[in-house]
């Protein structure tokens, strides 16, 4: 019986056995593993046309002046936006007492005529009467709103902002903040 089974094999795969091609591998060269760059075409970076801008430099500036409130945070602002792409601002506000720098995120992307949803962060130094200058930290969460170009009443296009967040102050101390936003694109 254990003369049998092997005997079996060897009928049933002899004939694909005999007929195997033995092949033999590729020399390994370097032009087996070079890839070509005749169709090579660098990315172009161009913003999409459904933005409504054509450059990054038709990108536009926020200038708005900001309403804040919260525990111990400065009442009004004077903020700067400038936006690298349609999904990132970097921002910069100066506030009664205090100033702020920080990184906005918009999802969709920030377009004229449409609502984005914002997230961010905020960092800077508020001026207490109490006890001098405190670092803060405010993460902002919120909406924006940016009107497309109003040209019967001004060539400008108006940017409508609310957000609220927890805002860090000292060292553990946590309280909420507030912020309504109104200003211009140019």
């Amino acid at each position: 019986m254990t003369k049998i089974i092997p005997a079996i094999f060897l009928v049933l795969l002899a004939p694909s056995i005999l007929n195997a091609q033995i092949e033999q591998p590729k020399p390994l060269t370097i032009q087996n593993h070079l890839i070509s760059l005749e169709n090579y075409q660098p990315p172009t970076w161009r913003l999409k046309r459904s933005y409504g801008y054509r450059s990054k430099q038709e990108l536009p500036n926020i200038m708005s002046l900001s309403l804040r409130l919260g525990a111990e945070y400065p009442l009004l602002g004077l903020n700067y936006e400038r936006l690298l792409n349609p999904n990132l601002g970097l921002e910069a506000s100066i506030a009664m007492f205090g100033a702020f720098a920080g990184a906005n995120v918009y999802y969709p992307s920030f377009q004229p005529g449409k609502i984005a949803f914002k997230l961010g962060v905020m960092h800077g130094a508020i001026w207490e009467f109490y006890g001098g200058f405190e670092a803060t930290t405010y993460i902002p969460i919120g909406l924006s709103y940016f009107t497309n170009r109003i040209s019967y009443l001004s060539n400008r296009s108006y940017v409508l902002s609310l957000d609220c967040g927890p805002l860090w102050v000292k060292y553990d101390n946590v309280a909420p903040g507030f912020s309504v936003k109104l200003g211009w694109a140019f």
